[in-house]
């Protein structure tokens, strides 16, 4: 249930953009979506993620190597060298067995993850909004989108929604395209901004994403450096051990040499083969890949532990990665209103937007506000790095605007206002219009301060990279989620985990830094 600006509680639906003047939607009924999938209408489309078993066994026991060694140890044993024979295939036979293991474990636990970070979809049924798989959905579905779920079927927008779409992974345009009513959404793209209602179109095979898909999907196996260069050593011998032998079987003939001393010269022959060098690179791949499973570590294909060890440089994200991805408000410094005033004013900010992402969601945990009607929105992006409306009346009269720090602090005059300068915040074609005055002084109204609290299990010891010979550095975004106006907070954390904050010495919190500085993310008036 949500409170309109009366006060009185309004049904689940009746969402922004829902509808005509916010009329609630309904979408299909369960027992019309169950005849719809019963007809074929359903997004039934397998997960598939990587090679199936059989190619998995193909690659692995049916290449190159496998092939000449297993001919060679059949040759062997027609020489009578049954030891080396042993030698040749019982090592080869193990690596294969070791890298057989290891791939089929790994395809095993990425279908698992495949299946727990495949999207949800938020569907309304009867009303009530749900979250289901994308399996669930049928055509004539009515989804809801809010900033950063992805469009998993295609359909058209549907209602008063406004959206900004990234179609960067299908088209390989970064720039957001606008998506208002009766706009075709396609599935692969991503919700960047705003939010509204889509209806399903196609789905399964039809959609677009999947017949991408099925033409992109494809494997290669990659040879690392050195695999590359033993290759082109054992095939230009392959081509001289030939060579040699037919001219040792031709002189054999032509001299009616005795059966066994040709065999004897075929024998020396075929000793010009490296068996050592191949059984090694075997052995070594296969023993790294085994202790780097002991750790853990998911091999898909056991040259990785070359190309591990030839990283220099290894980068990870932070959010989602190693945070938790959970966005909460830490505290909220007050520059201009009083408390109550600004929780009054953040609550209705936080109810009123359409532009609903985490750190709006933040808000909302914390204030609940009242649905208002404002006069314009400016919707957030990652370019324009802040959001805004604007109302024509009541108390709340005037523009209000939240947005990064680096963004909003470099237009402040004389460190009193924080709107971006128009330059900044220009925009692209086809996205919304900002609020009505960019470009104008502005009054700080409050310095919010985020926190995200860190996935423990994936940060890495620091006494773990200074035995491998590593150096680890904390790169912070500029002036990312009010960094400077909490990041006592945030070094508190790290040192709770590495100990040593010595390396994180760049974000030490002084005393000269004051929470009140211009450049936390702010919500301004003009």
């Amino acid at each position: 249930m949500s409170t309109s600006p009366n006060g009185t509680e309004q049904p689940v639906g009746a969402t922004p953009g829902a509808g005509a003047g916010g009329a609630p939607v309904r979408g299909l009924s369960d027992a019309e979506a169950a005849r719809r999938r019963a007809a074929g209408q359903g997004n039934d489309v397998q997960v598939h993620a990587g090679r199936t078993y059989k190619q998995i066994v193909r690659a692995n026991v049916f290449n190159f190597i496998n092939n000449l060694y297993f001919g060679l140890g059949i040759l062997l044993v027609v020489l009578g060298r049954y030891l080396d024979a042993f030698v040749a295939v019982g090592v080869i036979l193990a690596n294969t067995l070791v890298s057989l293991f290891q791939e089929i474990r790994a395809k095993r636990t990425i279908d698992r993850i495949a299946i727990l970070t495949r999207p949800k979809a938020t569907v309304v049924r009867d009303g009530a909004e749900r979250e289901v798989d994308p399996s669930e959905i049928v055509v004539g579905d009515l989804l809801r989108l809010r900033p950063g779920d992805q469009i998993v079927v295609d359909g058209r927008v549907r209602g008063e929604g406004r959206l900004e779409v990234d179609e960067s992974l299908l088209t390989g345009e970064s720039d957001l395209v606008l998506k208002t009513d009766g706009d075709a959404l396609l599935s692969g793209s991503f919700c960047a901004t705003g939010g509204g209602h889509y209806a399903a179109e196609k789905v399964g095979l039809e959609s677009f994403a999947n017949k991408l898909t099925a033409k992109a999907t494809s494997y290669r196996r990659e040879l690392t450096p050195l695999q590359r260069e033993v290759y082109l050593i054992i095939r230009t011998l392959l081509i001289v051990v030939l060579a040699f032998t037919i001219l040792v079987w031709s002189r054999s003939i032509s001299e009616h040499l005795p059966f066994v001393e040709g065999v004897r010269m075929s024998t020396v022959v075929v000793a010009l083969i490296p068996n050592g060098l191949v059984l090694s690179i075997a052995l070594a791949y296969a023993l790294g890949a085994v202790r780097m499973l002991g750790k853990g570590m998911l091999i898909q294909q056991a040259n990785a532990v070359e190309s591990l060890s030839n990283v220099d440089v290894l980068c990870t994200d932070k959010t989602g990665t190693l945070t938790s991805n959970v966005i909460s408000l830490h505290e909220v410094t007050p520059l201009d209103d009083t408390e109550e005033d600004l929780e009054t004013l953040l609550g209705d900010y936080a109810a009123t937007t359409t532009d609903v992402n985490r750190t709006v969601e933040a808000l909302a945990r914390a204030y609940h506000g009242i649905r208002r009607r404002p006069s314009s929105e400016a919707l957030f992006s990652s370019r324009r790095k802040w959001s805004g409306l604007t109302f024509e009346e009541g108390a709340l009269r005037g523009t209000y605007v939240l947005g990064a720090p680096d963004v909003l602090g470099a237009a402040l005059p004389d460190g009193a206002g924080c709107v971006a300068p128009g330059p900044a915040a220009g925009d692209a074609p086809g996205e919304p219009e900002p609020a009505a005055g960019v470009g104008e002084p502005a009054d700080p109204a409050a310095v919010p301060a985020w926190q995200e609290p860190s996935r423990w299990e994936v940060l890495t010891p620091q006494s773990h990279l200074k035995a491998a010979g590593s150096g680890e550095k904390v790169e912070p975004h500029s002036g990312s989620i009010g960094w400077n106006a909490y990041r006592k907070r945030w070094v508190s954390v790290f040192m709770e985990k590495f100990g040593d904050s010595s390396v994180f010495g760049e974000l030490w919190y002084t005393e000269a830094d004051s929470p009140t500085g211009p450049w936390g993310p702010c919500v301004k008036v003009l």
